[in-house]
Order: structure tokens, then sequence, then C-alpha cells
């Protein structure tokens, strides 16, 4: 038998001590509410996972308030001189540009940005013909946002830029209406929605090629993109009643939790590895993440399996992801209180635990390779 010298055995005890003490150190973070709040929602994360982004709602018929979230706490971003509230939809990479809408005293609601420089909320105003809008995606430098206005018969989406103002992207070829929903970090590629052919289709929208039907999984269903990797050309969303991958013009079902009927993909990782979203269990709604070597989890299942302590928590959307999946953040019930939440994943976290379950396949569920890089053999041309 081969003998190892003792000091390896010593270091190696020591490195297993070690990580399972990061690990349980680990926990889920409550971002808290505004003073008079009720209740809070986060909606994204920067890429380094620094920054969180949200909502909070405030007591009795009050407004709803946009908030900024650092390790420091809560920032109220304000809302516009004629409005009675905000709400956050989106957060740039770098943490500082916020995106949303606020709510004017007429009635109406307009798209709005935010900048940690600028302090202050900046109406985005509308497109010719409109008198409503709203903002949900935002660059990874604030440069760029992205939404949707009324035009003078319907909804077209938007992207928003300081030089040219609300640029409309039009719709697909047999459409009438678009709403934009995510921007990549450079600005330039878009998804969300339109519709075609009398079902709504998640589109990717280039400043080179303009607007490009995605398709659905199977013939007849209806899709949406909700979230664009950094590099623009990885977008997750759902089609169906599942949440999907789209990258190069093919899609991926990522498949659904057992005992569920849907899943939805809210947030991807820069290159697409990791997709964050919701989907039901056993008639519940809760939080998901998908790996390509774990599959479709249920996050109140297995962040305690990987030493996070969810004690008094109930997960039910994770909503955004940072550049590399390892932070997420989102909304669930802290106590029977609705609240915002972060958590911060253990290194190798990606291994998974022993008996930890997968959900379903989709179209496809696993890359050739078997491995977590998600390359293009995984992503069949099953779209509609």
């Amino acid at each position: 038998m081969r003998q190892f010298p003792s000091t390896h055995i010593t270091l190696a005890v020591a490195a297993l001590v070690a990580a399972s003490q990061a690990a349980s150190a680990q926990s889920i973070v409550d971002l808290g509410v505004l003073p008079g709040g009720s209740t809070a929602q986060a909606v994204g994360v920067s890429a380094n996972g620094d920054t969180a982004a949200g909502t909070v709602d405030l007591f009795g018929p009050g407004p709803s308030r946009g908030f900024r979230w650092t390790s420091q706490g809560l920032t109220d971003i304000g809302a516009l001189p004629d409005s009675t509230g905000t709400w956050v939809n989106g957060i740039s990479a770098d943490g500082d540009s916020l995106a949303g809408t606020g709510f004017l005293n007429s009635g109406f609601q307009h798209a709005i940005r935010w900048t940690r420089r600028g302090g202050v909320v900046e109406d985005l105003g509308v497109l010719p013909g409109g008198s409503a809008s709203e903002a949900y995606g935002v660059s990874g430098n604030g440069g760029a946002v992205v939404g949707a206005s009324t035009t003078a018969d319907s909804f077209h989406a938007f992207r928003w830029t300081r030089q040219r103002g609300l640029q409309d992207l039009g719709t697909l070829p047999t459409g009438t209406y678009s709403f934009a929903l995510a921007v990549s970090i450079n600005g330039t590629s878009v998804t969300g929605y339109a519709d075609a052919a009398g079902a709504d289709h998640a589109f990717i929208w280039t400043t080179r090629n303009g607007m490009t039907d995605l398709g659905t999984i199977n013939p007849g269903e209806s899709s949406v993109g909700y979230a664009i990797g950094a590099e623009g050309g990885t977008v997750a969303g759902y089609s169906g009643n599942q949440a999907a991958l789209w990258r190069h013009d093919r899609v991926r079902g990522l498949g659904i939790l057992p005992g569920g009927n849907f899943t939805v993909g809210y947030a991807v990782s820069a290159g697409g590895q990791v997709v964050a979203g919701a989907g039901d269990t056993n008639g519940n709604t809760v939080a998901t993440l998908w790996t390509n070597h774990l599959g479709m989890l249920d996050l109140n299942a297995f962040l305690p399996t990987i030493g996070i302590d969810l004690t008094g928590w109930q997960l039910t959307v994770a909503s955004g992801l940072s550049a590399d999946g390892s932070t997420i953040v989102g909304r669930g019930s802290h106590d029977g209180q609705d609240r915002a939440w972060l958590v911060h994943m253990p290194r190798g976290w990606r291994l998974g635990a022993a008996g930890v379950g997968t959900g379903t396949g989709g179209c496809d569920h696993q890359d050739d390779d078997g491995d977590d890089d998600d390359d293009d053999s995984s992503f069949h041309d099953c779209h509609h």
C-alpha cells in the first residue's frame, strides 16, 4: 500500500475543515426595507455581486420606491418631481445605474433612469404618439436603457441612449407590438418578446441586424426572452411551460422540477452556464437555479445542502445573477414577511451535493460531453 507523509494528511484534513467552515459561514442576506416599507423584492445584481436593486412597497396606499443596496444598506432613489413613486426593473453591470418606471400624478407611467453619480431620477419620455412607457433593462455602464412605450396605436420596444433618445425597435414582420426586457453589457443587443402569427415570441435585436424571431421549442408555443448574456449572444427566458436558453439561433429547454408544471428563466450568467428563475413543485412557487451539471434545482432544497441556512425563509423567485453566477438575488418570505434576498454561493457550489435531484429535461438537457461548459453541441435545432 502506498504511504502518504503525515504532513500531507494533516494538510488535507485542515483543508477539509476549512472548506466545511467556509460553507457553513455562508448565509442568506435579508436586504431589508426602506423607512415606512412593508415588503421588498430584488430584481438584479451587479456583475461582481456587491450591489443589488429592487423595489420596496410602502405601508398603506402610499407609493412604491426603487432602491439600490450595498453592504452599507438601502438607498432610496427618490422619484420624479410629478411622480407618486418608482419601480426598479434593472441594474447595470457596474451597479451604478438603475432602470424602471416612474408613476406620474397624471396616472400615466414613464420609463426612468437613475445613476449613482447624478443621484436623481430621470424621465426618459415616450415614443412619438405615445403616453406611457416602462424601462426594464440597462447596459453595463448605464449608457443604454431598454423597455417599451405606447405609440399611437400599440406598444413598441425601445432603446434609449443619451445621443439618440428613444429609438423605436419596431416589431416582427407579422406583428404589431413588442417589448424589450434586457440589453447586453455593451448596449448593442436587446431581447424581449413580440407577437408573431398570433403568439408571443422571444426576439433578439441588434444594431446590425434589427429584430430576429428566436422561435419556440415546440410549434404553437409562446416564448419570451427575459435576460441576455454579457456577450449578447445568449438569451434566457421560457418557451411553452419550461425555462429556455437560446444561443446562435438555437434553443434548449431546461426542464421543470419534479412535481411541477412550469419553469421560467429570469437571469443568466455572463457565459450562459447558469440560469436563475422560478418554477413550481407540488403546488408551491419556488426560486429555481439551473446549471448543465446539476440540472433544474429548487433553491429551497439545494442551498441547505451546500451549507446555506434558510431557516425562516421560503424563496419564491430568483431574479438576478452576478456575471459568474455565484451571487443570486430575488424575493421570498422571511418569517412571514415578503423580503428581498441575496445569496453568495460557497466556492465549488457547482459540484453540488450528493443526493440532490434534478428536474426533468426539455428539448435537450445535457451537454454531449457531460461537462458544465455549455458548448454549442448542447443546443439542438428544436426551435420553431
